[in-house]
């Protein structure tokens, strides 16, 4: 099955959407004003950046990398978000 992960920030309207998580390589990122997005492994080390120029919705592709978790770093005129995503073997 899939699954949404979901932060509330402080307003309701605030609602930061990743999913499917876990994924085969595809995410889709929802937010408000979504500037940029970084990839980060577990070791914190940067693996891409994607600027995005304030946009509602992206899709990322991390199918290239290893099976495991990974760190998405959500710029947006709201704030800084984190949220894990998991690249599944499935």
């Amino acid at each position: 099955t899939r699954s949404v992960s979901a932060f509330l920030l402080n307003r309701s309207s605030d609602l930061l959407v990743v999913y499917p998580n876990p994924t085969r390589g595809q995410v889709t990122v929802s937010w408000h004003e979504i500037e940029e997005v970084n990839v980060i492994d577990m070791l914190g080390q940067r693996l891409a950046t994607y600027k995005l120029g304030r946009v509602e919705s992206c899709e990322l592709n991390i199918r290239d990398y290893a099976h495991g978790v990974y760190m998405l770093e959500i710029i947006s005129s709201s704030g800084t978000a984190y949220r894990p995503v998991v690249r599944g073997l499935y």
